[in-house]
């Protein structure tokens, strides 16, 4: 079950990486808030009791297509970057991106997985202005035998220069 919540919650990691370097084309550094809404199917369904377990331990588990919303504090060498960050360690070991492209009001990136973990998906970032960005991020996997898919769309906004908001 650990394994499958790692594998389903990679597109939400990589979107929340990615997005924050693709905006260095784009955005300005500082406080950022970014909301997700991710809708997974194939996932096996946390027992109640185990979800109320891991929000009382301050995990919050979007469930049945609820919004998560964090603050991402980008620096101004996070914003300088004109590559997607790697992925961590463990995300490196079934997955890859290829195919960037790049353009004036955006970015899409294709993530292909083998191993453990088989399939991959698509991610997508489009450009506003220097403080919003929205994009989608969709994945089909298999992994032990379990096909897991997911759509995760994500909307950023630019909160200010100060990066207070979130620590």
């Amino acid at each position: 079950m650990r394994k499958l919540v790692v594998i389903a919650s990679l597109g939400t990691v990589i979107l929340a990486g990615a997005s924050s370097t693709a905006l260095a084309m784009h955005a300005k550094p500082g406080e950022w808030q970014v909301s997700m809404k991710m809708n997974m199917s194939g996932m096996p369904q946390i027992p109640p009791a185990q979800l109320a377990k891991m929000r009382a331990m301050g995990i919050h588990v979007p469930v049945g297509g609820d919004t998560l919303t964090v603050t991402h504090c980008m620096t101004p060498s996070e914003a300088a970057m004109d590559k997607i960050p790697a992925m961590s360690k463990e995300h490196q070991k079934y997955c890859t991106m290829q195919n960037l492209k790049t353009s004036a009001d955006g970015m899409s990136a294709d993530m292909v997985c083998t191993g453990k973990v088989q399939g991959g998906g698509h991610m997508q970032v489009r450009f506003d202005s220097p403080e919003h960005y929205a994009g989608k991020v969709s994945m089909t996997v298999n992994t032990n035998g379990h096909p897991m898919s997911s759509t995760s769309t994500f909307e950023a906004t630019w909160l200010s220069a100060d990066c207070t908001a979130g620590h």
